[in-house]
């Protein structure tokens, strides 16, 4: 059963189990074969534009673990990476899965931070506009290329009624997720948009 976490916080502890059964490959025979740790090594490799790092899994049994000390992710740039886990045996290596993390930001080392996120800025941004009080750093906010600064009262609102739709499926979905029910008592889904 993959437990790989979405989020990583850098200067936290870090730690998972991956079950070895979940871990398989089609060797050159076209056989399914799976990868216990007494035989194989897992590691994760993650990288985005910028950064890179690896993680080692170590053997339980035939299970593997991820214990990774505070001391090490502190040193994890904030970001979204992709990662990919491999097996390997000797001079034989198969990707195994895949998939994205989002390194958060040291909480404990940061003298300041916005966490709001980018559908509440930019909605903070569009009141400040049409309210008037717009400061230089609104005027940076970019929507299809245009600056919001550039746009009409009428655009504006519109662009203000989809992101309070995005910022109320944000906070419903944080309240979901922490075992509070929606403020309206409504469950949003978000469908994705096929091309």
């Amino acid at each position: 059963m993959a437990v790989e976490p979405v989020q990583i916080i850098a200067g936290d502890s870090l730690g998972w189990t991956r079950d070895y059964a979940s871990l398989i490959y089609v060797d050159s025979s076209g056989d399914v074969q799976d990868c216990p740790a007494s035989t194989w090594t897992l590691t994760y490799y993650a990288i985005n534009k910028d950064h890179k790092f690896s993680i080692v899994a170590e053997a339980t049994n035939d299970d593997f673990i991820v214990r990774v000390p505070s001391t090490t992710t502190q040193n994890y740039y904030p970001g979204k990476y992709q990662w990919r886990a491999f097996v390997n045996q000797t001079t034989t290596r198969y990707e195994v899965d895949k998939g994205e993390w989002e390194v958060l930001p040291n909480f404990v080392t940061q003298n300041e931070f916005d966490f709001r996120s980018h559908a509440q800025k930019v909605l903070d941004a569009v009141n400040a506009i049409l309210e008037g009080k717009a400061e230089t750093h609104h005027s940076v906010i970019s929507i299809g290329g245009r600056s919001i600064s550039e746009m009409s009262y009428m655009e504006l609102m519109g662009v203000k009624a989809s992101y309070e739709n995005i910022v109320a499926y944000e906070k419903a979905a944080e309240d979901i997720s922490k075992g509070r029910k929606p403020p309206s008592g409504k469950i949003l889904v978000r469908f994705p948009e096929w091309d």
